[in-house]
């Protein structure tokens, strides 16, 4: 973790899966049912409900499969970080506009 990041985390409240495990498993499903999980947190971070991992959740959600086996077929997937800002002056503070590019239209 680089220093500026732990500046960052030491000031927020924050959340960080660093795998995929239950608690990530949860927000997720938490999140697709509706509920807000986030709420409370500045800072989010952690893998992708991707289309890599989306049917996994999808058959946990519909009692398919138990949460334990999701985490199993999850093991074999490297997450696709992402992170989300959810705190504006935490976002004014430390996310800047380096540049942009015109792609034309083909």
């Amino acid at each position: 973790m680089i220093k500026k990041q732990r500046d960052i985390l030491q000031n927020c409240r924050h959340l960080i899966f660093e795998t995929y495990n239950r608690d990530w498993l949860e927000f997720v499903t938490q999140s697709r049912l509706g509920n807000t999980p986030w709420v409370g947190f500045d800072y989010i971070e952690g893998g992708v409900a991707d289309d890599r991992v989306v049917n996994i959740i999808r058959l946990y959600m519909s009692g398919v499969i138990s949460a334990g086996e999701a985490l199993n077929r999850l093991q074999y997937y490297k997450p696709a970080n992402q992170i989300c800002l959810l705190n504006q002056e935490l976002t004014n503070l430390y996310l800047n506009f380096v540049e942009s590019d015109t792609i034309d239209n083909l």
